[in-house]
């Protein structure tokens, strides 16, 4: 299956991600069984139906969720520990010291529907 849109417009055009590594993380998504991931994979089909919102971004897309996302594929084996780790640097570089995506309106409101995990990754950087 191709990625949507939306995958392509996240992960080319904010996330400055490489080609290979887009590819090889959705095809993780792609395979994936575990709830996160498919929850991920689910809404990023559904953003291609519609436009990306910021809802989506703020919701989904926040770089907690996301890397307790490929934290998930890398356990669930969809990932290998050293892409793992090779996507989350890059992503890294675009988060603020907030815990927020560079570029991001100050003062938003963080979304609070994330699950207990994903708050404690947010709040301390582990798992």
């Amino acid at each position: 299956m191709q990625p949507p849109e939306s995958w392509s417009i996240i992960t080319r055009d904010l996330w400055l991600l490489p080609e290979q590594e887009s590819r090889v993380l959705w095809l993780a998504l792609e395979h994936a069984h575990r709830s996160r991931a498919v929850s991920m994979r689910q809404h990023f089909i559904l953003a291609g139906h519609l436009h990306i919102s910021n809802r989506f971004w703020q919701d989904f897309c926040v770089p907690a969720v996301v890397m307790a996302t490929i934290e998930e594929l890398c356990r669930e084996g969809r990932l290998s520990r050293q892409r793992a780790t090779r996507i989350e640097e890059h992503l890294l570089h675009y988060v603020d010291w907030q815990g927020s995506w560079r570029g991001d309106p100050p003062g938003e409101e963080r979304s609070t529907i994330h699950p207990p995990d994903v708050r404690h990754f947010a709040e301390t950087g582990s798992i």
